[in-house]
């Protein structure tokens, strides 16, 4: 497919940078600022693919007038109830229901499990639950990280498949479990930079990395400084189980920190095709920040090739010192209740200095 598609650069730039580059295994996930962008682009990609003798189907949009206009040109587009009707049909995007009416993203949770109290919970059960939760973006990281140490325990103490839990860990997951239903109540804007965010616009990457014993993790947020206005939005997070050998603090938040630095890498090469970015990282950790300042070679062998490459994935300036109530990875590590997770405004917006007008980057990290 890439081999067809490159043939039409010249002829189509826009839609073959498209379909180069938004194509997953079978479909194609992209946008556009506005109906009339939007309508070109998706007229020469169905060009080109037909071409090929494959035809693309199920067109779909947050916009009504666009998929009026799809339809008007021939394109086939996805079935769903009118905007009118109260039964609104969800597509999908990467197997995560979008209401593309209201235009936001919900969780399902299919299959749930029901608990029956007559049979005991096993490790088989709880591996089955945690397969119930589809997140590839990490929405909702802070509440799997807690089932993810569950299941880590769970090996570490031999259990065979059919074993019933030890008390403690049967009500650490029936206390998780008991918080299942509530991922339905989410609702997850889908829009994070829109067309407002003009070319006077400022737009940044933040990423924020925590460690503690058990967890590591890193949070990125988008900052857009509008002319009016400053929105901050979480963009994605990845959440990690501490390594069964045991290492330090220091050395658990410098994995934090790399994994902070291969996930803005990824968002900032999918930014930056609509408008340069700025990047800054933060971290609790003042060790780990010394080092990263720091030249590699300076340092033993593990935390030398860790050091090595967060400097080339990152400028070691772009790395500041936050507080640990800043610092919205911590939810990655300790978790979070689902009860409380669709209000808190940290997690989904980031810390609030984030959204004043000149927040600090210096501080800290300028003395060490």
């Amino acid at each position: 497919i890439k081999h067809h598609i490159e043939k039409y650069r010249e002829q189509y730039p826009a839609a073959t940078e498209m379909l180069d580059t938004c194509l997953y295994v079978d479909d194609v996930i992209s946008g556009a600022d506005d109906i009339s962008q939007a309508l070109k682009i998706s007229k020469d990609a169905d060009t080109i693919m037909k071409t090929a003798s494959m035809k693309l189907r199920k067109w779909n949009s947050n916009d009504q007038t666009l998929m009026k206009t799809w339809e008007y040109e021939g394109l086939e587009t996805h079935p769903r109830h009118s905007e009118n009707n109260s039964r609104v049909q969800s597509s999908k995007v990467l197997g995560i229901p979008w209401n593309v009416i209201h235009d936001y993203f919900t969780i399902v949770v299919k299959g749930l499990l029901e608990l029956n109290t007559s049979k005991p919970v096993t490790k088989r059960t709880v591996l089955q639950s945690a397969g119930k939760i589809h997140d590839p973006v990490g929405f909702l990281s802070p509440y799997t990280i807690k089932l993810k140490c569950l299941l880590q325990e769970l090996w570490l103490r031999k259990l065979a498949w059919d074993d019933e839990l030890p008390p403690d860990i049967y009500a650490t997951w029936l206390q998780w479990w008991s918080e299942l239903p509530l991922l339905s109540e989410l609702k997850i804007t889908r829009m994070i930079l829109d067309s407002s965010a003009g070319d006077s616009s400022e737009i940044q990457i933040h990423t924020f990395s925590d460690a503690i014993q058990r967890a590591y993790g890193a949070a990125t947020f988008l900052r857009v400084k509008h002319k009016d206005r400053i929105s901050v939005d979480l963009v994605t997070s990845k959440s990690r189980v501490a390594p069964l050998k045991k290492l330090s603090l220091s050395r658990l938040e410098l994995m934090g920190n790399l994994l902070a630095a291969r996930l803005t890498k990824e968002v900032k090469k999918i930014i930056d095709r609509k408008r340069p970015t700025t990047v800054f990282f933060r971290t609790d950790s003042q060790i780990t920040l010394y080092w990263i300042k720091g030249p590699s070679h300076k340092w033993k062998t593990f935390v030398a090739n860790r050091v090595r490459e967060i400097q080339s994935l990152t400028d070691p300036k772009s790395w500041f010192h936050c507080s640990g109530k800043d610092n919205p990875a911590d939810f990655l590590t300790r978790g979070i209740r689902v009860e409380a997770l669709p209000t808190n405004s940290k997690w989904w917006n980031g810390p609030s200095f984030l959204s004043q007008t000149n927040f600090l980057t210096n501080g800290l990290d300028e003395a060490i």
